[in-house]
């Protein structure tokens, strides 16, 4: 299992795991959270062989309903897909991604805007993550690509922009 601090109101919404549940991919929201935070204490537990951690924060979502659409997906190959989420309810959201591959290395895709850790822990795993703002609605999938055919998992979430501010005549 995974425990955050601060824990806020975090929530696990998209999960995969893949081979013997030692090879995870979690994405975690907490749209409640006060914003500039400097630390984050991530514990793992539970025959955890390798790990990494991402972490974005993002200004501007629906207060305390950022969630909209998650999926989650794990296999043993070279192509890494989140799967796709159902269509996306609003128009201004942004979507964040993962992929999580036992390989030395794996790179994201464009359009998302990625970061890649490759060779992180015992030098086997390589994990990266990435978000896209979108401005119409759509299903999201996130996907990527290992350096070579093995174990990963793959996840998606999208989030929900605040409103925008009423206009007002003058």
């Amino acid at each position: 299992g995974i425990t955050l601090s601060p824990s806020g109101s975090a929530g696990n919404f998209a999960r995969a795991t893949g081979a013997a549940s030692i090879f995870d991919g979690e994405i975690w929201v907490d749209d409640n959270c006060a914003g500039g935070q400097t630390s984050l204490v991530v514990t793992f537990s539970g025959g955890v062989a390798e790990l990494a951690v991402g972490v974005y924060e993002i200004s501007g979502l629906a207060s305390g309903a950022a969630l909209d659409q998650v999926s989650a997906a794990s296999g043993n190959s070279t192509a890494v897909t989140s799967g796709a989420t159902a269509p996306t309810l609003a128009a201004a959201e942004i979507w964040v991604g993962l992929g999580n591959a036992d390989a030395v290395t794996i790179t994201g895709s464009s359009p998302w805007t990625n970061t890649t850790l490759n060779a992180y822990g015992a030098g086997a795993g390589s994990a990266v993550a990435g978000w896209q703002v979108v401005s119409s609605a759509g299903a999201a999938t996130y996907a990527a690509t290992a350096g070579q055919s093995f174990y990963w998992v793959g996840a998606v979430v999208t989030l929900k922009g605040a409103p925008a501010p009423a206009v007002l005549a003058a």
